[in-house]
């Protein structure tokens, strides 16, 4: 049962991760062969201030932002799960952006299969091919 979460695993992140890491240790262009540089390229990146920073700016991201969203979710949930006067309203509120684009994306491929006026019936019909 475990085999099939693995195997995505290894084909989802192992194998991206290795070709990434394979890639960083050669230098090259489109127009030269790749020469291997080693760690070259990751000595030269530690000794870019832009790359530090961006670092720094990514771990205060991760530092903050990630657990005070967190904590506003689940006061948020906590809220919400209270049984007060219009509770029913601010329940719907909060959902509302959740469900509104599914409901579009299903509305607009209605329409683009829609046999009588959709997109791909009259492109279809437009090159020849059978309509329903």
């Amino acid at each position: 049962m475990l085999a099939p979460y693995l195997v995505g695993i290894a084909i989802l992140i192992v194998l991206p991760a290795l070709v990434t890491f394979a890639l960083a240790v050669f230098e090259y262009d489109l127009i030269r062969s790749p020469r291997f540089a080693g760690l070259e390229n990751f000595r030269e990146l530690a000794g870019d201030d832009v790359f530090r920073t961006s670092v720094r700016n990514s771990l205060m991201f991760i530092l903050f932002a990630v657990p005070l969203r967190l904590l506003g979710a689940l006061g948020l949930a906590l809220l919400l799960h209270q049984r007060y006067r219009g509770v029913g309203a601010y329940r719907t509120a909060a959902y509302l952006p959740t469900v509104v684009p599914d409901v579009a994306y299903a509305l607009l491929w209605l329409w683009i299969f829609n046999p009588l006026y959709g997109p791909l019936n009259l492109a279809l019909e437009a090159m020849g091919g059978p309509t329903p």
